[in-house]
């Protein structure tokens, strides 16, 4: 080994920390449109990044009209994480979530959602914590379908 071969590595070490923990200057990226997620029923369960459920968590559907969205339903995440609104019309909506102490720490949400015949019958959501710094597009909850 050569007298460069620890330096070396040690920079390279040090560069991708500083990589990976910087903060944005300047203004965020556009972000792009998310797809609507496909389900049949809008129910589910909400996760942190970690996998811990949230319980008591605002969720809220709303309907598209007009080209805007209105409420239509709301309710709180029970304490296993879950909510289920029920059967409802084939149509657009929008999911939101909002927490509020202790939760307020997650990201909100928006969810673009189409009820329909093919779609799932239950999805979860992972939230990524909430910074100051963070672009809309990094907080982004990871959706998947939830085989119950």
């Amino acid at each position: 080994m050569n007298n460069l071969t620890i330096p070396i590595a040690l920079l390279t070490l040090v560069l991708a920390c500083a990589r990976s923990s910087a903060q944005i200057i300047g203004a965020c990226p556009e972000e792009a449109p998310r797809k609507p997620v496909a389900v049949k029923r809008v129910r589910g369960i909400v996760m942190d990044t970690s996998w811990a459920v949230i319980p008591k968590l605002q969720v809220h559907l709303q309907r598209e009209e007009q080209h805007a969205f209105r409420d239509y339903r709301a309710s709180t995440t029970d304490s296993n994480g879950r909510f289920d609104f029920g059967r409802i019309p084939e149509r657009r909506y929008r999911l939101l979530t909002k927490g509020d102490k202790p939760y307020a720490g997650f990201c909100e949400q928006s969810l673009p959602i189409e009820v329909t015949k093919r779609g799932w019958t239950a999805f979860s959501m992972r939230l990524p914590p909430r910074a100051t710094d963070s672009c809309p597009g990094q907080c982004q909850a990871i959706v998947e379908e939830l085989h119950e």
